[in-house]
């Protein structure tokens, strides 16, 4: 996809005409700037892994409780 360096922006392709420039401010397009910009991203997204959020911990330790205490009623509810 072509991409404008100077507006930041990606151009649409119906949008570029034979001369490969931007129309909005006529600079030459980059057309494999998405992808070097693409594995910029992936390079600093591997150097900073997060840690989980404890909040998710606790929704996901949440949602096992709720499922255990759902899953001993519908136990006992067969049996009775």
């Amino acid at each position: 996809m072509p991409f404008c360096v100077d507006c930041d922006r990606y151009i649409s392709p119906g949008l570029v005409g034979h001369d490969q420039a931007c129309p909005t401010c006529g600079r030459p397009l980059e057309v494999g700037a998405l992808q070097e910009r693409a594995e910029a991203l992936l390079a600093e997204a591997d150097d900073e892994r997060l840690p989980i959020p404890w909040h998710l911990k606790l929704l996901a330790a949440g949602v096992a409780l709720y499922l255990l205490v759902r899953l001993w009623q519908g136990i006992s509810w067969l049996a009775n």
